[in-house]
């Protein structure tokens, strides 16, 4: 009874650190894509688990990698465990599954149950009438029109339409089984019902989307994404590289899913059918859309117009990013045959595409390799098996372009309760080519790439957490801004104690080397300089009550560069969260002020959003930045009486500069001025 007491008492408290943990993915990617991710499918996911929490009694293996949480040994070691001792007693007894340590658990709570359902509805009509509905509106415009809105129309760079962002999303969704809808984006920036979008949005996406426990395990029509072995030929789904996480090295998730977010680029737009009998599941897809592109005409006009490169921003407000909208058609089909048994499996994929302009890039010395033409195929073979304590996984890929390979090899290993050791080889050609692939590597695609990882989990003791990585990679040809063949190395430490319930901390320290042209891309002498990146972060968590959490950060960037001193970004913040129990509202507030000798210096921060929002903009220069959410369940803060839930999101924001920064989020600010930000969203469910 007292082992069940302080068992209960852990689980009554959320676990911060984690979150920190997730941030810091977000704030990596971002900083290594200069961009924010828009796939919120894994927010939808848990969003859904948390009100309807997955049976871990009946649940199959694909729902628990859904979650994105979870590794390949503890996924093999929790169906070990539920084969050997049955249907699970206690929703603690996850404790007693080898890999499954508290933090885990804590993580997971909210998601799963051991409890069965009322009822169960089969029949297809049924699910169209007991699923739940949600629309999702969104609006978000500066308060101060930014300059780019105050240009002339004739000055390159103006703005054609308002700085108001618009975004609608309907979802249809009875359990995992049926899903469809539609959503519609407005860019800050860009027209609406006028100028290029006469009819209102410039971006629609539609969905359907069908899972059965029958031969046909989904199928799916309109806009979804492919998901294939490590992504060395085709991932399409938001994915994270280097982070905190140390042993997520593997891609994992369904190879078939919906596909309904903000992003305008990683999709796929047609149908597709994944079929499952027995041992075998062979998927097929089909897809046919346009891309927007940089037209070019041949100055000699003996071959017909070509497109220099292709755009992934999914902005069209200037003159030039209007004229590069749906410049080209891209046709995609392709299969993915995988065979399996409990402890292996291996799968063939192969993809080909056409379009109906053909792909130059300019003549720079690190395009030698690039892609051209109209036609690529891909082919891979992927693999993963396990065995005790140890996880082994790959795919080998090749194009017939250019008949090159791209090889991946990694290893999960638990040496002990607790420790876990994670290991990656990568070899890829610089001549290997691909589209929306996305794998785990230094670059943001897979190519021109040799390297190394290894990371270490280690938890000596309760309350302690010591995580590391470390990565030695090579570049066997030129880069952008690299005109040289190169190589570099990057390491991360991270230390967490929990010394109480209530207060969590964590030290971080990240360091990278990577050489870059010394003068910039236009430089003639190919002198490479070699700048060193440290990074330092000190992370506080304090749960003042049963409401209100105190989060406090302090991060030190440094960049030493040759015969250029040495540079300095520095970050502090502090958040109020405030979450109190039984009540119709909610909140969290940010001071945060920053200061950095150069762009180079900036510095990524996670901030609280809205729902289905990853916020990540970056600071350089020196500021303050000061934000507040607000959440509020109206149905019951106005007692009403209706069937419809409705929430509201309430972000307002402001940065005032005392001195020139940037931000890449999505308000950007300048030299001198505050632009003050407001975002609204409602959700109405029923």
């Amino acid at each position: 009874m007292k082992k069940m007491f302080v068992l209960l008492m852990l689980f009554a408290w959320e676990n911060a650190f984690t979150q920190e943990v997730q941030e810091s993915q977000l704030e990596q990617q971002a900083e290594r894509d200069e961009g924010e991710q828009d796939d919120d499918y894994i927010l939808q996911q848990l969003e859904y688990f948390k009100k309807h929490p997955i049976n871990l009694n009946k649940c199959s293996i694909e729902e628990l990698r859904s979650m994105s949480v979870f590794s390949e040994l503890q996924l093999t070691n929790f169906i070990l465990y539920r084969n050997q001792f049955d249907k699970f007693i206690s929703i603690y007894e996850m404790q007693a599954i080898p890999g499954w340590d508290i933090e885990l658990i804590r993580k997971i709570l909210p998601f799963v149950t051991i409890k069965e359902d009322i009822k169960i509805i089969s029949s297809f009509g049924k699910q169209l009438k007991e699923g739940e509905h949600q629309l999702l509106l969104r609006i978000a415009f500066p308060l101060v029109k930014p300059p780019e809105y105050l240009l002339p129309d004739s000055v390159s760079g103006s703005y054609s339409g308002s700085p108001i962002k618009l975004w609608i999303r309907y979802r249809y969704q009875f359990k995992r089984a049926l899903q469809f809808g539609f959503s519609a984006e407005k860019d800050a920036g860009e027209d609406f019902f006028k100028g290029l979008h006469k009819m209102g949005f410039d971006f629609y996406s539609f969905h359907l989307f069908k899972r059965s426990n029958g031969p046909i395990k989904a199928f799916a029509i309109g806009d979804y994404t492919i998901n294939l072995g490590q992504g060395l030929i085709q991932w399409q789904s938001m994915s994270f590289k280097k982070s905190s996480l140390v042993l997520a090295i593997k891609r994992e998730g369904d190879m078939l899913r919906p596909y309904n977010s903000a992003g305008e680029y990683a999709f796929y737009r047609g149908a597709a059918i994944d079929i499952r009998k027995r041992n075998w599941e062979v998927l097929g897809f089909a897809s046919m859309r346009n891309l927007s592109a940089n037209l070019r005409e041949d100055s000699l006009k003996e071959f017909e117009s070509y497109v220099s490169s292709i755009s992934s921003s999914g902005y069209h407000r200037t003159k030039n990013e209007i004229e590069d909208r749906s410049k080209i058609q891209m046709i995609v089909f392709g299969t993915a045959i995988r065979y399996a048994k409990s402890k292996w499996r291996i799968g063939i994929n192969a993809i080909h595409y056409e379009l109906n302009r053909p792909i130059r890039k300019d003549p720079e010395p690190y395009n030698l390799f690039s892609f051209s033409g109209k036609n690529l195929s891909n082919l891979s073979f992927d693999y993963d098996y396990t065995t005790r304590n140890i996880h082994l996984f790959g795919e080998f890929a090749m194009d017939d372009q250019s008949k090159k390979t791209a090889i991946f090899n990694g290893a999960l290993i638990s040496l002990d309760r607790r420790i876990d050791l994670a290991l990656l080889f990568r070899r890829i050609s610089p001549a290997y080519q691909s589209f929306f692939a996305n794998a785990f590597t230094e670059n943001t695609q897979p190519v021109n790439e040799n390297g190394f990882y290894t990371g270490i989990s280690i938890r000596p003791f309760p309350g302690w957490a010591i995580d590391a990585y470390c990565d030695l990679y090579r570049f066997p040809w030129l880069r952008y801004r690299v005109n040289a063949m190169s190589e570099g190395h990057d390491y991360l430490v991270m230390l967490g104690y929990k010394p109480s319930k209530q207060t969590e901390i964590y030290l971080r320290f990240k360091a990278e080397s990577k050489p870059i042209n010394e003068s910039g891309i236009l430089d003639p002498v190919y002198k490479l300089i070699n700048p060193i990146k440290k990074d330092w972060r000190f992370q506080l968590n304090h749960k003042l009550n049963e409401s209100v959490l105190l989060r406090t950060r302090v991060n030190i960037l440094s960049i030493q560069k040759e015969n250029d001193g040495n540079q300095v970004g520095f970050l502090w913040f502090t958040d109020l969260i405030y979450k109190p129990l039984m009540k119709t509202y909610s909140g969290n507030i940010r001071i945060q002020y920053f200061e950095s000798d150069s762009y180079d210096s900036r510095i990524y921060a996670y901030e609280n959003d809205v729902a289905f929002t990853n916020s990540i903009p970056s600071f350089s220069g020196r500021g303050y930045r000061l934000y507040i959410n607000a959440i509020f369940d109206i149905k019951h803060l106005c007692q009403l009486r209706n069937k419809i839930n409705i929430d509201l999101w309430i972000k307002a924001a402001q940065t005032i500069a005392t001195h020139s920064f940037v931000t890449n989020g999505t308000m950007s600010g300048t030299s001198g001025k505050n632009i003050p930000e407001l975002k609204f969203q409602l959700a109405l469910g029923w």
